[in-house]
């Protein structure tokens, strides 16, 4: 996913999606993709003045996203990784 801003002034969001291995090179004339196979889909959603807009039409496409509950960031401990719990809660 990209998102760019056009001479006109407008922007855009393009979305790429596929399986297989994918190279992007971008320079700030042109972008190139680069797919070894496999389904290729690749979407534009085109917007106004405001980046806002593509995004909106973005999200709508992949149905927005899901925020990780709080819990998720940060440092975690595996309990795979002790051969006790009493180990696990001494890291703690």
């Amino acid at each position: 996913m990209y998102l760019r801003r056009e001479k006109s002034g407008l922007f855009h969001v393009g979305f790429l999606r596929n399986t297989y291995a994918n190279q992007f090179d971008y320079d700030y004339e042109s972008l190139v993709f680069k797919v070894l196979g496999g389904v290729i889909e690749l979407k534009f959603f085109f917007g106004e003045e405001k980046p806002e807009e593509a995004v909106q039409l973005y999200h709508a496409y992949i149905n927005g996203f899901a925020l990780h509950p709080f819990w998720a960031q940060g440092f975690h401990q595996s309990r795979w990784g002790y051969n006790s719990s009493q180990k696990l809660v001494d890291v703690r």
